[in-house]
């Protein structure tokens, strides 16, 4: 059995990704493909006080179909947040072709960095 091979671990929020962690206001990191990807896993941090929701979105087709928040069985990607902490999922076998990391704000402040990490057999 060969070992798995990273395609990338980048930041999506903060950091050098090019998307603002400032959580005073909602945040939507650049979608990320998953070709070739047999599993990944998207890391969060999050300081303040912020108030609000963390969640993933996938879809195949984002300009025709939009994004659908990625739900069911392992895969309950929706937590609330209510304090500064840390955010942590893994998804394996994606059907879906890209991904993305959304906060809605409802009150606070904090600052958000967010990391994807995904790999491929």
């Amino acid at each position: 059995m060969s070992e798995p091979i990273h395609l990338y671990n980048s930041p999506i929020v903060g950091g050098n990704s090019g998307i603002s962690g400032d959580m005073s206001s909602s945040i939507t990191s650049l979608p990320t493909i998953l070709d070739e990807t047999c599993t990944y896993n998207v890391q969060a941090t999050f300081t303040g006080s912020p108030v609000g929701v963390i969640k993933l979105q996938g879809s195949n087709n984002p300009t025709l179909l939009g994004w659908v928040d990625i739900t069911g069985p392992g895969n309950t990607t929706v937590v609330a947040v209510t304090t500064s902490g840390t955010y942590m999922v893994n998804v394996e076998f994606a059907g879906y072709s890209q991904v993305q990391l959304v906060y809605t704000r409802t009150s606070g402040s904090g600052t958000l960095y967010a990391q994807i990490n995904a790999k491929r057999r």
